[in-house]
């Protein structure tokens, strides 16, 4: 399934803008600290890295419960009627 489900940014732990200032051609690791474009604020890149992480698999969490909810009442739909057939989850 190669279904888009929704993005996630890395945003300022202060303010919530997702631009930051990095010079061009740096890659970031863990223990770096970047500045917000928006606040000027230093972030922690790991901090960072956790939110956006948690914001993440709670996208995934929700889309998961609304899939198992359009499945379920699909397949509720097809078998209502239908003698001799019971599913229990």
């Amino acid at each position: 399934m190669d279904e888009k489900i929704g993005s996630v940014k890395l945003k300022c732990v202060f303010c919530f803008f997702d631009q930051f200032e990095v010079e061009e051609g740096v890659e970031l690791k863990v223990g770096d600290m970047v500045t917000c474009a928006n606040c000027g604020r230093l972030n922690d890149y790991e901090a960072l890295l956790k939110v956006r992480d948690e914001e993440a698999n709670k996208l995934v969490k929700d889309y998961g419960k609304q899939l198992h909810d359009k499945i379920t009442k699909s397949l509720n739909n097809t078998i209502k009627g239908k003698k001799n057939i019971n599913i229990k989850f």
